[in-house]
């Protein structure tokens, strides 16, 4: 196993390799020189412990998969942003206390993974990744998310569970490709007037939170078919019409 992988100049044969996996290797570093690994298209990182990136990381443009996972990252370098054929970007378990504004030019990115950091906000321009369909916020420190997160026209799978929201932008409402929600355990008080128009919405958790009740468009919600509202007050009860969700078989309040 390599204790790191400091100094190395030219990679030697490694030049020509598509995928490079130094997964639980005690790898503490990396080289401004891993650019010269252009034919890279997945790299492997995990669970090592890597505290920054060098900036020649940005110059992979071939990349198309790159796993942090499990690492000691406090901060990223705006040079991330020029990964453009980056599909899946995940950097879970990490100490990232903010993200560069040029993640948002990462217009490939199908899939990203934030969990379990120490994000308190996150930049508008996150919402200018155009394709992005998997996003993971759980387990942060934020307490709102971006204005513009309704711009993730693609976006079909968010999870913001375990954070300090207390509420979900005016935007949110206009995710309409939308399949599944969780954001248990946090301070929503209230969800947006129009959170109706989610109209693919069928998995939405909101257990342990602070709903004083729902918008009179919920009950829009026509492929709802798993809801969950427990440990909530909805001292304003059910809105009319409520019954009338025809698809929804998973129901606890």
């Amino acid at each position: 196993r390599l204790a790191e992988v400091e100094g190395v100049g030219s990679f030697g044969e490694l030049t020509t390799a598509h995928t490079l996996n130094l997964e639980r290797s005690q790898v503490f570093g990396l080289p401004d020189t891993i650019w010269k690994l252009s034919r890279l298209e997945r790299l492997d990182l995990s669970d090592n412990l890597i505290k920054e990136l060098p900036r020649g990381l940005g110059r992979l443009r071939g990349l198309q998969e790159l796993v942090l996972s499990g690492n000691r990252l406090e901060q990223l370098p705006s040079s991330l942003g020029n990964l453009v054929s980056l599909t899946a970007l995940r950097l879970d378990r990490n100490r990232l206390l903010e993200l560069p504004e040029s993640i948002g030019g990462l217009g490939s990115l199908t899939w990203l993974e934030l969990q379990r950091n120490r994000l308190g906000v996150l930049p508008d321009g996150l919402a200018g990744a155009p394709v992005l369909e998997v996003l993971r916020l759980d387990d942060n420190e934020l307490v709102a998310l971006p204005d513009n997160v309704g711009d993730f026209a693609k976006l079909r799978f968010l999870r913001v569970d375990g954070n300090k929201l207390t509420a979900l932008p005016r935007s949110f409402s206009r995710l309409a490709s939308l399949e599944a929600l969780q954001a248990q355990n946090n301070r929503l008080a209230y969800l947006p007037k129009y959170f109706g128009r989610l109209s693919a919405l069928h998995t939405l958790d909101l257990e342990n939170n602070a709903l004083k009740g729902l918008p009179a468009t919920f009950v829009e919600l026509a492929k709802l078919r798993s809801l969950r509202l427990n440990g909530n007050r909805l001292v304003e009860g059910l809105p009319a019409g409520f019954d009338g969700l025809a698809a929804l078989e998973d129901f606890e309040l």
